[in-house]
C-alpha cells in the first residue's frame, strides 16, 4: 500500500523541495521505491535540482489529458522516480484534478512524496491529494507563523499532520528556541536539519546530500527522520 505525504511550507526559502528530495533519497537507500512529485505548477524545482529542467513531457500535459502519468515518470541515478512540473509559463495549470492524477500511482511506489508549492491557497489542493503532511520551517518567527497556519489548514482539510522538521538550524542567538518552536506550532518535531554547505556541494551534482554524504550531519539528520516515517503507520 502507498503512502502519499506531502511535504509543505507556509513560505519560500524554507528548503521545502531540497528537505523532499533528501527525504526520498534515503527512503530509496533503505529499499523502498519512492517517487517525487512536483505538484508546484508554478515555479517546479524538482527536475532543476536533480538536473534535468527540460524534459519532453511532465505532470502539466497529464493535468492536460495529453499524457498518462506513467508516460511522465523518471528515473534518477539515484533509483527515485520523479514526476516533474513543466518549468515553462506557457503550460496550462489544472491544480483541480490534481488529487486523482497523483491517486493513480497508489500500488506502484512504497512512497509518493508531493513536494507542494508555497503558500496556504496553492498548497490545499497538494495537501488533500495526500494521506499526510509534513511541515517544514526555519527558526524564525515569520516562518513559524506560517508553519502554524499550514498546520491548521492541513486539520481542516482532514488529513494528518506527520509532524514538523525545523530546517537550517545554526544554533546561534539569532534563532528561535526549539522547546518555543514546538509549544507555538503544536506539532511533533520530526528532526532538525543544520545549516551545512553539504547541500550545496549536493546540488552541484544533482544528487543529494543522503546520496552523496551519507556521513554528513546532514544525512544523519535525514536518516533519523525517515526511521520516524518508516515506523509510523499510515492513517487513511
Amino acid at each position: 500500500m502507498t503512502r502519499f505525504i506531502s511535504i509543505v511550507s507556509g513560505k519560500g526559502g524554507t528548503g521545502k523541495t531540497t528537505i523532499t528530495i533528501e527525504l526520498a533519497i534515503a527512503l530509496r537507500k533503505k529499499g523502498y521505491n519512492v517517487a517525487i512529485i512536483d505538484s508546484n505548477l508554478e515555479t517546479p524545482n524538482i527536475s532543476i535540482h536533480l538536473g534535468n529542467p527540460m524534459l519532453e513531457y511532465t505532470l502539466n500535459d497529464v493535468l492536460e489529458g495529453k499524457k498518462r502519468i506513467n508516460d511522465v515518470t523518471y528515473k534518477h541515478p539515484t533509483g527515485i522516480y520523479i514526476v516533474p512540473s513543466s518549468i515553462t509559463l506557457e503550460s496550462e495549470k489544472k491544480p483541480e484534478i490534481l488529487q486523482d492524477v497523483i491517486f493513480t500511482l497508489e500500488g506502484l511506489f512504497d512512497f509518493v512524496l508531493i513536494d507542494s508549492p508555497s503558500g496556504i491557497e496553492k498548497a490545499k489542493y497538494s495537501i488533500i491529494s495526500s494521506d499526510e503532511t509534513i511541515i517544514i520551517t526555519n527558526p524564525e518567527l515569520p516562518s513559524v507563523i506560517e508553519a502554524m497556519k499550514m498546520i491548521k489548514l492541513t486539520k481542516e482539510l482532514g488529513v494528518k499532520v506527520a509532524g514538523t522538521i525545523i530546517n537550517k538550524v545554526r544554533m546561534d542567538e539569532t534563532e528561535m528556541l526549539i522547546d518555543n518552536i514546538e509549544e507555538m506550532i503544536n506539532s511533533d518535531i520530526l528532526g532538525i536539519i543544520p545549516e551545512d554547505d553539504t547541500i550545496k556541494k549536493a546540488f552541484k551534482f544533482r544528487s543529494s546530500a543522503s546520496y552523496l554524504y551519507p556521513e554528513s550531519d546532514i544525512s544523519k539528520s535525514i536518516n533519523k527522520i525517515v526511521n520516524q516515517i518508516i515506523n509510523n503507520k499510515r492513517i487513511r
